[in-house]
């Protein structure tokens, strides 16, 4: 099945476009779409951000449990030099905001694609705003069921920061491949709108991952699932929460810390921005850590700040130090969280923060980026990272699903 949300948010086609007559159903009172393969799934709302998602696994007597959480996720767009501009798709409150293209901010023009939709011509499916095509115009569909929206930056946000002139598209998708089934895929196209003028640009992911622990006999046995650790895998430009264990816990079960979440890009073959990762940071909810002070979130407060975490920088555009070698670096929490060596994070509510390097966007011109959110288990720690490593290799070769 295929719907939208709200007829009367879609734009009509450019004058002189005759498509063919039959359009995709709609829904009238919408305001977000769920995405689902019946094991993984998320909302995309109609402010561009992504919220709700969850993973369901087996707990004790069978019954489902929602270990893995996703509380938001999004892009953040920055331009590189001053005066400094934002636009951003999640859901960070002190950063300027994004409205739906061309309409009200209680509008929505959010498509649902599902499993029996054809990739087909429709009258009514945006190609004209960057809704995805193949070269001969017909529907082109991203996984098992997929939701499509766009925004544009406005400037109705309390800083005036805004960095009009970009065109942000949407796609989120599940598929109910084997060994892909606890995988949600995020295509962002980022389109130039402006008259005449190239942008210097640097984007970044922003997700807030949850995790609760859980063993197969008891119920809760972790901590507090607010207060997660990170940690980035170098090799793989991945970025992922778990738990270890910790003399506050006692004695528990190794299975309760066999949990982790990760978030990574993917390299896509042409039209994409840089490959690579520019820098890994977090972002606390709960104010300034002691072992670095400028994480938390209450320190970003404008366009500027955003730009310099972006960069992996604080918010006065000073490099972090990595505590174990004393070098600086753009890349937060490299050690070894089963080892117990190198930098490590302490247990808080983080959200992690992975940017791609600067990129020019010039008139007209879509350049996009995958995003790929993942969950892992095992028997242990080691077990859950080692099955997240193979989560991602498994996924970034098979670049049939999302690389088209």
């Amino acid at each position: 099945m295929l719907v939208a949300c709200d007829q009367g948010s879609v734009s009509d086609p450019p004058s002189g476009e005759n498509p063919p007559p039959e359009e995709l159903p709609m829904l009238s009172s919408e305001s977000s779409a769920f995405v689902s393969n019946g094991v993984s799934g998320i909302r995309l709302k109609d402010n561009g951000g992504l919220f709700s998602g969850n993973w369901l696994t087996e707990g004790p007597g069978g019954t489902e449990r929602s270990i893995f959480g996703i509380v938001s996720s999004g892009i953040w767009v920055a331009k590189v030099s001053p005066p400094y501009r934002m636009a951003r798709t999640s859901h960070l409150h002190r950063l300027p905001g994004v409205e739906l293209w061309n309409q009200a901010a209680d509008s929505s023009k959010i498509f649902l694609i599902g499993e029996t939709t054809q990739e087909q011509r429709y009258a009514n499916w945006p190609a004209w705003l960057g809704a995805p095509v193949h070269a001969d115009g017909s529907l082109k569909k991203y996984g098992s069921e997929m939701a499509w929206a766009v925004f544009r930056p406005t400037t109705d946000t309390q800083y005036g920061e805004t960095l009009e002139g970009i065109r942000i598209a949407i796609t989120v998708f599940v598929t109910d491949l084997t060994g892909m089934q606890d995988v949600i895929f995020v295509r962002y196209d980022i389109t130039n709108v402006n008259a005449g003028e190239t942008l210097e640009l640097l984007m970044g992911n922003f997700s807030d991952l949850d995790l609760g622990a859980y063993d197969s006999g008891t119920n809760v046995c972790g901590p507090d699932p607010h207060h997660n650790q990170t940690s980035y895998d170098e090799a793989r430009g991945m970025s992922f929460i778990y738990f270890s264990p910790h003399p506050e816990d006692g004695d528990l079960d190794p299975t309760c810390y066999g949990y982790v979440d990760g978030v990574a890009f993917l390299e896509l073959s042409a039209g994409g921005v840089p490959d690579g990762v520019w820098a890994n940071r977090i972002v606390t909810r709960y104010g300034a850590l002691p072992y670095y002070s400028y994480f938390s979130e209450e320190d970003i407060t404008d366009a500027e700040d955003a730009f310099f975490a972006l960069n992996g920088l604080d918010p006065d555009g000073v490099a972090m130090v990595n505590p174990v070698t004393n070098q600086t670096t753009r890349f937060a929490f490299t050690g070894d969280p089963v080892a117990g060596t190198g930098w490590l994070d302490e247990r808080n509510d983080s959200r992690q923060l992975l940017s791609r390097p600067p990129f020019s966007l010039g008139e007209g011109e879509t350049k996009s980026v995958v995003v790929v959110i993942m969950k892992a288990e095992g028997e242990d720690l080691g077990q859950a990272i080692g099955a997240l490593q193979d989560k991602y290799d498994l996924v970034a070769g098979s670049p049939s699903i999302w690389d088209k």
